[in-house]
C-alpha cells in the first residue's frame, strides 16, 4: 500500500488513497493501545521478593488507571516511552488510557477495536472518566458508547460529564466544591503594546449579568457616535463599568439620544457640549388685574386713590363700586366721552375729564345733590 506513487494518482484515486491511509492509521493506533495494555500486564507483578524492604527510589507497583484497573511497575512506563520516542508522562498516559478502556469502558473499547469509533475519542473519554468510581464509569460507558461515533467531542464530553453528575451524587458534590474553590479573576502582565489579557472564572449568573452589562455599555457608546467595532467597544466598557458614576451618565445620555434622535445629549461624541442647541422658553407677561366691568382685551388705566373708577365704561347702578375713595364722583358719560355739561353748575366744579373721577352708584346722595 505504501509503495503507491502519490504523484501519479488522479483526483478520485487520491481521495480513496487518503481514506485508506486514515483507516490504516486508526488501526495502528488501536494496535498501539492493545500493546500498551499487554505491556502493563507483563509488568503487573513485582520482581522483588515479598519480604524485601522497599527503600526510597526503589521500583514499586503503581496504579496509573482509574478505579478497578491493575497496578503496574513504576518504571515500565518509562521503558515503553523510550522505545516510542515520547516522554515518560506520555508513556504513562498511554498505558492508563489502554487499561481504562479495557477494564472500565468495555462497550466503548469494543467499538474502538471494531473500527467504529476513532481511537483518540476512546482515549479522551477514558481521561474524562478517570476520577470516577468503577460503578459510575460503567454507567457512563453504557450511555456514551452508542453515540461516540456520531457526536463531536465537545458534545460527547458534555454527555460524559452530565451522565457522571447524575449517576454519582458524591462526585457531583465534590465537583461543585472544586469549582467553587477555583473561582477568581487573573490578569496577565502588560504587553509591549500596552494591552493586558484577563481570565475570569465565576458563577454562570454572574457572568451572564456581566456580559449583559458589557453589551449595554458598548451599545450606548455606539449610539453616541463611537464607530469602533463591537468587540473594541466591549473592551472600552470595562473602564466605564469600573467607574459607576461614569456608567450612569453614559446610560442617561444614551436614553436621551434614544428619546430625541435629532438632539444628541450634551457631551456625546457626535455633538460637542458647546454646540448643543438650546431652547428658550417663551416669556409670558403676567396679566394685569382689571375690573370685571371691562370686557377682555381692553387696556385700562389702573385706579388711583383719587379716582378708583374705570375710564371709558358705562357704570352699572345695580353693581356696587369697588372703589375705596370717599369722594363723590360725577356720573360718567358714554364710553370714551366726557361727562355731559350741567347748566346749573359752574365750569370750575366740572371735572376736566372722565379719567379724573369714578362713578359710585352705591352712594345715592350724589344723584340727589345734582
Amino acid at each position: 500500500m505504501f509503495e503507491t506513487q502519490v504523484d501519479t494518482l488522479t483526483a478520485d484515486e487520491s481521495l480513496c488513497y487518503a481514506a485508506d491511509v486514515q483507516a490504516v492509521s486508526a488501526a495502528a493506533d488501536v494496535k498501539l493501545l492493545q500493546v500498551a495494555a499487554h505491556w502493563a500486564d507483563l509488568h503487573g507483578v513485582h520482581d522483588q521478593p515479598a519480604d524485601t524492604a522497599t527503600l526510597p527510589g526503589m521500583e514499586k507497583l503503581v496504579r496509573y488507571g482509574g478505579d478497578g484497573t491493575p497496578d503496574v511497575a513504576e518504571f515500565a512506563c518509562a521503558e515503553l516511552a523510550a522505545e516510542l520516542a515520547m516522554s515518560p508522562y506520555a508513556g504513562q498516559l498511554l498505558i492508563a488510557d489502554a487499561l481504562d478502556l479495557r477494564h472500565r469502558l468495555p462497550s466503548l473499547w469494543a467499538r474502538v477495536r471494531a473500527g467504529d469509533v476513532k481511537p483518540w475519542v476512546g482515549r479522551k473519554t477514558a481521561q474524562a472518566t478517570r476520577d470516577l468510581t468503577a460503578a459510575t464509569a460503567a454507567v457512563v460507558d453504557t450511555s456514551v458508547a452508542p453515540w461516540a461515533d456520531r457526536l463531536t467531542w465537545t458534545r460527547l464530553e458534555s454527555l460524559v460529564h452530565a451522565t457522571a453528575l447524575a449517576a454519582d451524587p458524591d462526585y457531583a458534590k465534590a465537583e461543585q466544591d472544586r469549582v467553587t474553590d477555583n473561582l477568581g479573576v487573573w490578569v496577565n502582565p502588560s504587553t509591549d503594546l500596552g494591552t493586558k489579557t484577563a481570565f475570569i472564572r465565576a458563577e454562570a449568573t454572574t457572568m451572564t449579568f456581566f456580559d449583559a452589562a458589557l453589551d449595554r455599555t458598548a451599545d450606548s457608546l455606539g449610539l453616541l457616535g463611537d464607530t469602533a467595532s463591537k468587540d473594541t467597544r466591549r473592551a472600552r466598557a470595562l473602564a466605564i463599568l469600573a467607574n459607576p458614576h461614569q456608567a450612569l451618565d453614559l446610560f442617561a445620555d444614551a436614553a436621551t439620544a434614544t428619546a430625541n434622535p435629532t438632539r444628541p445629549p450634551t457631551g456625546s461624541p457626535t455633538t460637542p457640549a458647546s454646540t448643543k442647541p438650546t431652547t428658550t422658553a417663551p416669556t409670558t407677561q403676567a396679566p394685569t388685574a382689571t375690573s370685571s366691568q371691562h370686557p377682555p382685551g381692553r387696556r385700562t388705566t389702573p385706579a388711583t386713590p383719587a379716582a378708583a373708577g374705570v375710564v371709558g365704561s358705562t357704570p352699572d347702578p345695580r353693581r356696587p363700586s369697588t372703589s375705596t375713595s370717599t369722594r363723590t364722583p360725577s356720573p360718567a358719560g358714554p364710553t370714551g366721552s366726557p361727562a355731559p355739561k350741567d347748566p346749573g353748575r359752574s365750569p370750575s366744579t366740572r371735572p376736566s375729564s372722565s379719567s379724573d373721577t369714578a362713578t359710585s352708584p352705591s352712594n345715592p346722595s350724589s344723584t340727589s345733590q345734582e
